[in-house]
């Protein structure tokens, strides 16, 4: 059961099975959590735990109860802030505990937490497609019982006819190639089974060595604790994946230069520089990755943002390298970008 704002009556459908329930709540670090009512059916009270943490600047609150009647079960928790009352609040909770056991192991809902399902899923459809990257070897996996009390079981073979590791209805060791993962559900009275199965392509690591974007920036870095004035400029030519070498001019003054680089799927990313008499620069880097990425109507995975600052530019030529090592761990590619300090063209 999940709170919704402005919501204060809930209703709750437990298995035959279920003889408990656990109510959490989260609120102000000096709120307080009392339950004014928890009775069975037979008007006797249920048995309580009750305990709160702290979580930085909230107070969490869980409470259970045992002692789950057939039918209908009522719960009332107030949450309530000692110095302002007016903000107290008493949520009324129905817990239904169903008198026979379930006989219906239809899904209504199946999910996969790095994929969607080739068709969308429906309750009458027993057999889909989804496709991972490379990078994903874990794969989690989400249900919703039409009945509460409907047992999970999952299993997997790899594409190499090896199974897969299952654990808390995570899938793990997906070997590249075609992974066949079975979700079974069991009827709480176990007269009827439903069996959903999933084949799960995880793809072949990429050879891609192109860069999605390459610029240079303007503004300080930080650099061995010093602020360090940097130079913008414009790359000539324009950036494109498939140019690999580059030009850029800075003033005499300036001495380093801040570098954007937009990766995708890359296994490694390596930068250096030469300054115009041959001695290395120094360089710094930092990195923001973005599992995915929502551009419009496109959704963009694994991207890697490297600001790179390379110091000590002496008059003349100074040669940035970038290598690029592809998803593969073998295949590189390299883009130079020479930039020309003072009058040097």
């Amino acid at each position: 059961m999940d709170h919704t704002a402005g919501t204060v009556l809930y209703a709750i459908s437990a298995p035959r099975s279920a003889t408990g329930i656990t109510l959490v709540a989260l609120g102000d670090s000096s709120s307080k959590a009392t339950a004014k009512r928890y009775t069975a059916p037979d008007g006797n009270k249920l048995k309580r735990k009750a305990w709160s943490t702290k979580v930085r600047d909230k107070r969490l609150h869980i409470q259970s109860f045992d002692g789950l009647g057939f039918g209908e079960n009522a719960i009332w928790v107030t949450v309530s802030v000692p110095k302002k009352p007016e903000l107290a609040k008493t949520y009324e909770v129905a817990v239904t505990r169903a008198e026979t056991l379930g006989s219906d192991p239809t899904l209504t809902s199946l999910r996969l937490t790095e994929s969607s399902l080739s068709p969308a899923f429906s309750s009458d459809t027993k057999s889909y497609a989804a496709d991972v990257p490379y990078r994903v070897t874990d794969l989690g996996i989400s249900v919703q019982r039409k009945e509460a009390g409907t047992a999970i079981q999952v299993s997997g073979t790899g594409s190499d006819g090896t199974g897969l590791e299952v654990s808390d209805l995570t899938v793990s060791g997906l070997a590249v190639g075609r992974n066949v993962i079975e979700v079974l559900a069991t009827a709480e009275d176990a007269s009827r089974t439903e069996n959903y199965t999933v084949a799960v392509v995880r793809q072949a690591p990429s050879k891609e060595t192109k860069l999605r974007d390459l610029s240079l920036e303007e503004g300080a870095a930080g650099f061995f604790g010093l602020d360090i004035a940097t130079g913008g400029g414009i790359l000539r030519p324009a950036f494109g994946p498939e140019t690999t070498s580059y030009e850029a001019s800075v003033p005499a003054e300036v001495t380093a230069v801040k570098m954007a680089i937009l990766t995708q799927t890359i296994a490694k990313l390596r930068q250096s520089g030469r300054a115009a008499d041959g001695t290395a620069l120094a360089v710094r880097s930092t990195d923001l990755t973005f599992e995915r990425m929502q551009l419009g109507d496109i959704t963009v995975r694994d991207l890697r943002r490297r600001i790179v600052t390379f110091a000590g530019l002496q008059t003349g030529r100074n040669t940035i390298e970038i290598e690029v090592t592809a998803e593969d761990g073998v295949t590189t590619g390299t883009y130079v970008v020479t930039v020309a300090r003072g009058d040097t063209p």
